[in-house]
């Protein structure tokens, strides 16, 4: 495996040169680019975002960080799904948890880790909120200004976009 391999560098050399917009069509032009000897590096650096978007699905079926009351309603001392509510709370334990000092099993995360965790997740969704605004802002602008895209916009218009940045 080519350890020198830069994923980096080949996407933003077909996002530079190319006028792609579909991710799926960009992605296989990286493909296209890659050397048969860096295919091995090539994958293994692609499935990282990956691998984190299903920690994440994971995440969103566990018991105990959003709940379920529906399996909790359904608790009861004698019932098979009691059974199955233990094994909802072993798997949940088992979730990754990105903390400051790497990943841990959401069995394994302290009083601090947590308070990272909900800290991060916090500043991600600050993060959105002010991309959300300079979404708005932009089609604002596309309106007071009678143009059809932000391509059409005056210059002066994107001018004030990157010096509220």
């Amino acid at each position: 495996m080519s350890s020198n391999f830069d994923l980096r560098a080949a996407v933003a050399k077909v996002l530079d040169t190319s006028d792609l917009a579909e991710p799926d069509e960009i992605a296989s032009k990286v493909a296209e680019n890659v050397a048969a000897r860096d295919l091995r590096s090539a994958l293994a650096l692609a499935l990282v975002p990956y691998v984190r978007i299903q920690m994440d699905n994971s995440r969103r079926s566990n018991v105990i960080l959003n709940g379920d009351s529906d399996v909790q309603r359904k608790q009861s001392a004698r019932s098979p799904k009691v059974a199955a509510i233990r094994d909802a709370w072993a798997a949940a334990l088992r979730d990754r948890v990105h903390v400051s000092d790497g990943w841990k099993l959401l069995g394994d995360c302290t009083y601090e880790d947590l308070l990272f965790a909900a800290e991060e997740r916090r500043e991600k969704a600050r993060q959105n909120v002010a991309r959300a605004e300079r979404f708005e802002w932009l089609a604002e602008r596309l309106q007071a200004n009678g143009v059809a895209r932000v391509a059409d916009l005056p210059k002066n218009d994107l001018r004030e976009l990157e010096a509220a940045a």
